[in-house]
């Protein structure tokens, strides 16, 4: 994802630009034309192999590398501390939780996790196994405490599927998150199954080519799918990526002048940042503008929630899955667990101090903690917590 976006500073997760102090303006600034430093890199799972290695290697810099051979539940040594690891069922491919041994105890994180997806059957064995190391100290996640059960895959997928039924011959736009591949799948099924094809993004083929390198079994090769095309935009001058992109998916390649010649034979994977494109298609008025992502938590998500309103309307498409309308249909599968589930979770694995993060309600779980011999830390900024 950092490849294929233009992310700051505080998102470079897997790489960072490198930056040299410039007098003048008193800051830091990137170097044009300087490598990128990428992280030390753990491959739980084994070196890439096969057609991997390359994409690793002209994607990335060079890198300082180790490999561990895990099982589902990964025990191992790291920077000489053991360390546990499992993966979580979450919305987002690779979610996993950890725990890491100190001279206090097991310190666990619980990581973005739910139990209603794909993946929900295999958390039993996560909270049994991190039950059993006893940890000293839990860190959890509280995005989404409410008490009524989030909405399954199946679900979203049953009431998309009913909407795009009813807009036959029109054009449908699927609006969710970039890393949601679960959903990304959701849609593709239903193209294949309404004689759609699903017209993606480049970032998001890329995502796709990488998931495929990475866990070919998970994530099969994106080409083998005849329901999946590539959308291309008309562009001046598209980045490095995006040109060798287009010429891995130069025979499944959809331009603006075929969508507007046969709306209803595609689902178009756009969002707001692609608002603008929609001014290229024609034919598409009276078609179906399905939202299917998460309400919005501050101002901004819902100033550019309004503007994405604005756009729809401005081009004559139907705005379903609208989570601020009580009479819209249901389109969003959160990524994270209901407010009992995490409860649940947290008495379950029953570590002697618990520290809720990620969440706008910490005295929720002070309430619901009160009495369990679950001491409840709030985290404070520039406050360390000593064990």
């Amino acid at each position: 994802m950092q490849l294929a976006g233009r992310s700051d500073f505080d998102q470079e997760v897997s790489f960072v630009s490198l930056r040299a102090w410039n007098d003048r303006e008193q800051a830091l600034k990137g170097q044009s034309g300087s490598p990128r430093q990428i992280r030390a890199c753990i491959f739980l799972d084994g070196l890439p192999e096969g057609e991997a290695d390359p994409w690793w290697k002209s994607s990335l810099p060079a890198s300082q590398t180790t490999l561990l051979h895990p099982q589902v539940g990964f025990q191992g040594r790291i920077a000489g501390h053991e360390v546990r690891w499992w993966p979580v069922d979450h919305s987002i491919p690779g979610a996993a939780a950890f725990a890491l041994q100190t001279s206090a105890g097991w310190v666990a994180y619980s990581g973005d996790l739910r139990f209603h997806g794909q993946h929900g059957q295999g958390m039993e064995r996560v909270v049994q196994e991190m039950a059993d190391l006893k940890p000293a100290v839990l860190i959890g996640e509280g995005t989404y405490l409410e008490d009524t059960p989030p909405l399954s895959e199946a679900e979203v997928a049953e009431a998309a599927g009913r909407l795009i039924r009813g807009a036959a011959g029109r054009l449908v736009v699927a609006d969710f998150a970039p890393r949601n591949v679960e959903r990304l799948q959701t849609f593709l099924r239903l193209a294949g199954a309404l004689g759609r094809q699903l017209l993606i993004q480049p970032k998001d083929a890329l995502l796709l080519e990488a998931l495929s390198l990475a866990d070919p079994c998970a994530f099969p090769d994106p080409l083998t799918f005849p329901h999946l095309a590539l959308y291309a935009d008309p562009k001046s001058a598209p980045r490095k990526w995006e040109q060798d992109v287009r010429k891995r998916w130069q025979a499944r390649t959809v331009a603006p002048q075929h969508v507007s010649a046969g709306p209803g034979d595609y689902i178009l994977c756009f969002s707001l940042w692609d608002a603008n494109d929609l001014l290229d298609l024609e034919g598409i008025a009276d078609g179906l503008y399905l939202y299917s992502n998460s309400r919005a938590y501050d101002e901004e998500q819902a100033v550019d929630l309004e503007r994405l309103r604005n756009w729809v309307g401005h081009v004559g498409l139907r705005l379903e899955g609208d989570p601020d309308d009580p009479k819209a249909a249901r389109l969003h599968s959160s990524g994270h667990a209901s407010g009992p589930q995490l409860l649940d979770f947290v008495q379950r694995v029953h570590p002697q101090m618990f520290i809720p993060i990620h969440t706008e309600q910490p005295e929720w779980w002070e309430k619901k903690l009160a009495g369990s011999g679950i001491q409840v830390v709030r985290p404070e900024v520039g406050r360390p917590i000593v064990l």
